[in-house]
């Protein structure tokens, strides 16, 4: 394999981050030998490290597009296959049309399902940020001089309470 765009992505990730493959590698609860081997596009990442990566490096307010944006990278870095047509029967022309198509809908539906994956997330976050806002509004209503200064459990409880 070649360098993916999916490889590209994630070395970029870990350059943004200002660390090293080696302390990537160690967050991730991987070996250093395996992050090299994706950056290199040798192996692919798996769904479940995009999210590892997705919640590790992106806050909440971007995580969806960045997971997103690997799921496609993710799609994009499949293998390119060759070869001339002409030289193959009949019998393996409609063989390899046939694999064709089945790729092409696999790749629809992994695109498919990233996007409900992602507008899952944004409706979730969606909710989370509406319950902040009305656990907000009880505190104001119970007048509460120190709502700025409750920590996110204390909104869970106050949430919890109004329920």
């Amino acid at each position: 394999m070649a360098i993916t765009r999916l490889s590209k992505e994630l070395k970029k990730i870990r350059i943004d981050a200002e660390i090293t493959r080696a302390e990537m590698a160690k967050t991730l609860k991987i070996r250093d030998k395996v992050l090299e081997q994706i950056e290199l596009g040798k192996i692919d990442a798996d769904d479940g490290l995009i999210r590892i990566i997705v919640s590790t490096y992106f806050d909440e307010a971007i995580a969806a597009d960045a997971y997103a944006t690997l799921k496609c990278a993710q799609s994009d870095s499949v293998a390119v296959i060759s070869f001339l047509m002409s030289e193959l029967t009949q019998s393996q022309r409609q063989s390899i049309i046939i694999l064709k198509d089945a790729f092409e809908e696999q790749n629809r539906e992994a695109k498919a399902l990233a996007a409900a994956e992602v507008k899952k997330l944004k409706e979730d976050r969606a909710a989370k940020r509406k319950s902040l806002v009305e656990v907000k509004e009880v505190v104001e209503d119970q007048e509460v001089d120190q709502a700025d200064n409750l920590t996110l459990a204390q909104l869970d409880d106050l949430l919890d309470q109004a329920a």
